[in-house]
């Protein structure tokens, strides 16, 4: 047994009788420490026959090396890590007996220009090859797995073969090279985040079946031109994974894949998609920005749709299966185009913003929905039609905002009508509100063009401004379960008059003098506007001409009398 030893300073006197021990204990052979062996004149050194293991940082920082030859008699099993690091090494050639390449074993050797790795090799650690010169590389069949940053920013590189057997793909793998086109065998199951990221010069890939995951970035910023085919057996896309790629215009999503990441396909050039019965989960901003994309169809079994996915789409028409249950913030904001929408039974919770700024004429939320979320449905100024189901709970703030509806009725289930939900609709002149509503919040039905309103008594608030700037005149009816005696109305209602508990309490008050007109109800409008604050209808300094009824009956008009209300 021979040793052919230089012990270099990083490790310390201990380590290396440690290390020697070791070595006699498993009667190996090795070669070991910065310039292990000196190079000759021409920078040449020979490894020699029996080395099993080239220790870890061998040759590292040995600027001299320029070339290597392995007296191979099949004996040399490993080369550690860094053991070529920081040498100028031109061209090598790995032996068939090698397993295994460690981690950054010829780091950032521009001067490498030529590998070859011979059948027998299983593994390359991380790194192994950042930074060298190749501009053509073969993995051969042995090999398992490529390490994370194996073959990182290895800018020359224009030819990349995979064989059959490779199993793993690590992280960066490939990321920041110039390959051209790349064939992922079907032995492949797992491709890592960022394996071919930002390799501009990438036009061409091919998944094969067998493929399970696509990591996060996997071929953001590439060139993939054309179409592309997810295997059907791939069941993650991870984010972005295809992020920004506006030259791909075809995708095939096959039965299998469960999630799509979140951008997986932001801001791509497909034109259209079908979204697989399998995908349970459409990520955040999925298929953003995709102007070209004109044609969805989302199969049974999804069931979330992320916030933003199809943000700023050109689809038209979209059917949401029965099966989703929830539509993310902003699902399908700023799609001018959308036209026709269709929710099924089973959607529960329909997002912020989830279809704002659409061209939707007509909408209806389906029983099961529990609650509408801010801007739901805001600006649509093409919505005419409006039905809402019993079930529903919540309208959020703005929900039909600037809305074109001319007839809203709200279902006994909704308890909350948040503030500005019906905003500015300008042709909103009928509006039903049902008993089991209790909240109505500030501007909910402001600037519209209500002639007559009937709260009923299971309101117990309403927001400042509520009703504002509705049309002169306008019809207002509150029947409250319980009348009570105090609030019998006479010709004169102290400013010092407080709301009474069986009445909804309101907002601060508003001076825009003008005139309504109450006529049937059980309570005059004086108290009506003494009871709530008036400022619920913008009523402070208004003239009230109310009908007053005996709380028993709601059809025996009495004499009509004039209430001044003087403020509030």
């Amino acid at each position: 047994m021979t040793f052919k030893i230089s012990l270099f300073s990083s490790a310390t006197s201990r380590a290396r009788l440690f290390f020697l021990a070791l070595l006699v204990l498993s009667r190996v052979s090795v070669v070991l420490g910065g310039c292990a062996i000196q190079p000759d004149a021409n920078g040449h050194v020979t490894i020699p026959a029996g080395t099993t293991f080239i220790a870890g940082e061998a040759y590292n920082g040995c600027s001299a090396l320029k070339s290597i030859t392995f007296n191979d008699n099949g004996s040399l099993l490993t080369i550690g890590s860094n053991a070529f690091y920081n040498t100028s090494l031109q061209a090598i050639t790995i032996p068939a007996s090698v397993t295994s390449i460690g981690q950054g074993a010829f780091y950032i050797i521009s001067t490498l220009t030529s590998l070859t790795l011979n059948e027998g090799l299983q593994t390359i650690g991380d790194g192994a090859f950042i930074g060298i010169g190749i501009t053509d590389l073969t993995i051969p069949a042995s090999v398992t797995s490529i390490g994370n940053d194996a073959f990182y920013s290895i800018s020359t590189l224009i030819s990349l073969t995979l064989k059959e057997g490779l199993q793993i793909i690590g992280d960066a793998a490939f990321a920041g090279t110039a390959i051209t086109d790349i064939t992922i065998p079907a032995s492949v199951t797992l491709i890592g985040s960022l394996a071919f990221h930002g390799i501009y010069t990438l036009t061409s890939l091919v998944l094969s079946e067998g493929l399970q995951t696509i990591g996060d970035y996997a071929f953001r910023y590439t060139a993939i031109t054309g179409s592309l085919t997810i295997p059907a057996s791939v069941t993650l896309i991870g984010d972005e994974a295809f992020q920004g790629i506006s030259t791909l215009t075809s995708l095939t999503l096959s039965e299998g894949l469960q999630t799509i990441g979140e951008y997986a396909f932001l801001a791509t050039g497909i034109t259209n998609v079908t979204i697989p019965a399998s995908v349970i989960s459409i990520g955040n901003h999925a298929f953003g920005y995709i102007f070209t994309l004109t044609s969805l169809t989302l199969s049974e079994g999804l069931q979330t749709v992320g916030s933003y996915a199809f943000f700023g789409t050109g689809i038209t028409n979209v059917t949401i299966p029965a099966s989703v249950n929830s539509i993310g913030d902003y699902g399908f904001y700023g799609i001018s185009t959308l036209t026709s929408l269709t929710l099924s039974e089973g959607l529960q919770t329909i997002g912020a913003g989830a279809f704002r700024s659409s061209k939707l004429t007509s909408v209806t939320i389906p029983a099961s929905v529990t609650s509408i979320g801010e801007r739901a449905f805001q600006e649509i100024s093409t919505l005419t039609s409006l039905t809402l189901k019993e079930g529903l709970q919540t309208i959020g703030d703005s929900a039909f905002k600037n809305s074109k509806l001319t007839t809203v009725t709200i279902p006994a289930s909704v308890t909350t009508i948040r503030t500005s939900a019906f905003r500015d609709i300008k042709t909103l002149t009928s509006l039903f509100l049902k008993e089991g509503l209790q909240t109505i919040g500030s501007n909910a039905f402001k600037s519209s063009k209500l002639t007559a309103v009937t709260i009923p008594a299971s309101v117990t608030s309403i927001g400042s401004h509520a009703f504002d700037s509705s049309v002169v005149k306008t019809s207002l009816t509150y029947t409250p379960s319980s009348v009570p005696s105090s609030s019998k109305p006479s010709s004169s209602i102290p400013s010092s008059s407080k709301p009474s508990s069986s009445f909804p309490s309101v907002g601060a008050p508003k001076s825009n003098p003008s005139e309504y007109c109450v006529p049937e109800g059980y309570v005059a409008a004086a108290v009506l506007a003494a009871i709530f604050g008036a400022s619920a209808f913008g009523l402070v300094g208004y003239t009230f001409y109310a009908t007053q009824f005996a709380p028993q009956s709601t059809t025996e008009v009495k004499e009509e009398e004039e209430v001044e209300i003087a403020e509030f």
